[in-house]
């Protein structure tokens, strides 16, 4: 299937994927709990806040790491304000239902990059990001989360790792849809659809080129799914062959423009999750990156107070966990 001309929108990926309720960043993690890790960091740096702490999270997605600290507010009867911002322009956060009253008050603002925060000074008493700061440009998000944290304020980011889990998995993920793209899996499909679409089986069983069409198709799924076999992380291979064989068993119900708009649909959704991936693989901090965010930090008036490789239970790094202070 060749790509679509449109124009799209810089966050159309995000958009996307914020509108299908997802909770966090990382595929695959789209609802409580997040690894341990990651629960026992928040956990700990929200226990430190007083009541009535006013909270930014900047890249707030639909707002996994607010829903942390409502919890964490909850349970210690303490009240949070909390702020929520992302630079995509189409956020879903859930409704509220069954979950910490604090998170229905939480004030999302879309449309709102780091890097142009609509705050007065010294506004909040803690910054904090999951997965998102790294996405931005680091020396101008730093300017704003400096500006707007108050005097002895503290920032708290769980940055991408290049070594981590969740980028060895993204990396495997984009050769997989290197491969999908490779096979013709989807052209392979639409090509099929396009020849027998609205003839008769008796037709079709006698004509040569639709079984060509066919052989040509089932070849490209036996290659996608032999791979996905031997994959460590095979869920966008089998994702993409669910897509295309259940555009194929409705056809006859669907008909043409159904089935060609669902076919289109997927093939959108596979482009979608490639821009997201390359997104996280450019945003990754490795150690000369981690030198010049502390270099810009230092510019910016805030000081880097530790730095920590999270590790899950099997030991794999999951991120890094950097925690600033605002020095006056």
């Amino acid at each position: 299937m060749k790509n679509s001309p449109k124009k799209k929108a810089p966050h159309d990926h995000w958009n996307h994927y914020w509108t299908r309720g997802n909770l966090s960043s990382c595929e695959g993690a789209g609802a409580l709990p997040l690894p341990q890790p990651l629960l026992d960091v928040w956990h700990a740096f929200f226990a430190t806040l007083p009541d009535g702490a006013t909270l930014l999270d900047i890249g707030t997605g639909n707002g996994v790491v607010p829903l942390i600290a409502s919890t964490v507010a909850e349970q210690d009867q303490r009240r949070f304000s909390i702020t929520a911002t992302d630079a995509a322009e189409r956020l879903q956060p859930p409704d509220g239902t069954g979950l910490p009253a604090g998170f229905g008050d939480v004030r999302f603002l879309p449309s709102t990059p780091t890097e142009a925060l609509p705050f007065d000074d010294a506004s909040f008493d803690a910054v904090t990001a999951q997965f998102a700061f790294e996405y931005g440009n680091p020396g101008s998000s730093l300017q704003q989360v400096a500006r707007v944290l108050k005097p002895r304020g503290q920032a708290l980011f769980v940055v991408h790792h290049p070594e981590s889990s969740f980028a060895t998995t993204a990396r495997i993920e984009l050769e997989h849809l290197a491969f999908i793209q490779h096979s013709a899996l989807f052209q392979r499909a639409h090509d099929l659809l396009d020849h027998v679409i609205g003839r008769d089986h008796g037709t079709l069983a006698a004509d040569p080129r639709a079984e060509a069409l066919r052989s040509a198709f089932n070849r490209a799924a036996a290659a996608v799914n032999e791979r996905a076999t031997h994959s460590p992380a095979p869920e966008i291979l089998y994702t993409a062959l669910r897509y295309v064989l259940d555009v194929y068993r409705t056809h006859q119900e669907e008909g043409r423009e159904r089935s060609f708009r669902r076919l289109s649909a997927a093939w959108q959704e596979l482009l979608f999750a490639r821009q997201r991936l390359l997104d996280q693989q450019h945003a990754t901090v490795g150690r000369e990156e981690l030198k010049r965010i502390q270099r810009l930090a230092r510019l910016h008036g805030l000081h880097l107070e530790e730095q920590e490789k999270l590790l899950d239970e099997r030991s794999r790094i999951l991120g890094l966990r950097l925690l600033f202070s605002r020095t006056a």
